[in-house]
């Protein structure tokens, strides 16, 4: 520690833990909505899905309308007003299978973005329930110490009483401050 050998020092004892959740389906709600790798598959699944719907929209029709003005004012041989409207319809019926192909595709992708979303879910879920479980496991080993620790205060208290009453030598009594102190 750096100091000399004859300074006396207390050990303090742990401090209480932090709050955690205390339910596992809150923990791994929580990690679900949180975890990086959780929301890039979100967002996978939601770009898929806009690519899936954007090649189900090449089975419309393509519709423009255009409407122009034009008057001429400086040009005497043309008229003083003209207009002109237009509608283009344009829709490709036979194109080989290669809309049906491309949403399919696009589908399959959708489908592929799902399944790496549920994998990467079961994955955190699983990781969730292995550290809750380790986190449990650690919080019983903290009151055992605690619960053994106390019982060597006591053991200890017991100890100087029985010294004092002079019914025990210091050998014993210093053995119960070293078991203390373990």
């Amino acid at each position: 520690l750096g100091r000399p050998i004859t300074t006396d020092f207390r050990i303090q004892p742990v401090p209480e833990p932090i709050s955690y959740p205390h339910d596992l389906a809150a923990a791994r709600a929580r990690a679900l909505e949180i975890h990086p790798a959780a929301r890039r598959a979100r967002l996978q699944i939601s770009q898929a899905e806009y690519a899936w719907r954007l090649s189900r929209a090449d089975y419309l029709p393509d519709v423009a309308l255009q409407a122009n003005y034009i008057s001429p004012y400086s040009v005497d041989f043309l008229p003083r007003n003209i207009y002109s409207v237009g509608l283009l319809f344009q829709w490709e019926i036979f194109d080989g299978g290669r809309r049906r192909h491309d949403a399919a595709e696009k589908a399959h992708a959708l489908e592929q973005a799902k399944l790496a979303d549920s994998e990467r879910e079961n994955s955190i879920v699983v990781d969730v329930g292995i550290r809750f479980r380790r986190l449990e496991q650690a919080r019983r080993e903290l009151a055992a110490s605690e619960l053994e620790r106390s019982s060597r205060r006591e053991r200890l208290r017991i100890s100087k009483d029985r010294y004092r009453a002079e019914i025990i030598t210091t050998d014993d009594l210093l053995r119960a401050q070293a078991e203390l102190a373990d």
